[in-house]
């Protein structure tokens, strides 16, 4: 995901930059709940859902009483991706990366004190 990849028809692979194109033409959604397994030996399957507080009304003992005779609650799923296992590899790292780095800002913010790097 380092912005290029790697093409080969004879012998020397040649490396392309990449461009992302149409990102603006995507609609935004956002996801709270993932399910991830494995679709065959070389694939893995990531469906990404929605799970919304089910819609309770009343007092506040009424709406405890509604919530407790829900035995389920039902997530949309918004999107399903197949990946070979190097792709999940790379988001894995990705994520990774992104993770730590939001991580430290928020350390940096929290301790304005502290030296940077």
């Amino acid at each position: 995901m380092d912005g290029t990849s790697q093409f080969q028809v004879l012998a020397e692979p040649v490396n392309l930059r990449i461009s992302w194109t149409d990102n603006d033409n995507l609609l935004f959604t956002w996801a709270n709940q993932f399910i991830v397994q494995p679709a065959g030996a070389n694939e893995i399957l990531i469906s990404l859902g929605q799970v919304h507080p089910p819609l309770v009304i009343g007092s506040a003992e009424e709406q405890q009483e509604q919530l407790r005779k829900l035995t389920t609650v039902d997530c949309k799923v918004v999107s399903r991706v197949s990946v070979s296992l190097e792709s999940a590899r790379q988001l894995l790292t990705v994520l990774q990366t992104t993770l730590d780095g939001l991580e430290r800002i928020k350390t940096l913010a929290s301790n304005p004190s502290e030296p940077r790097e």
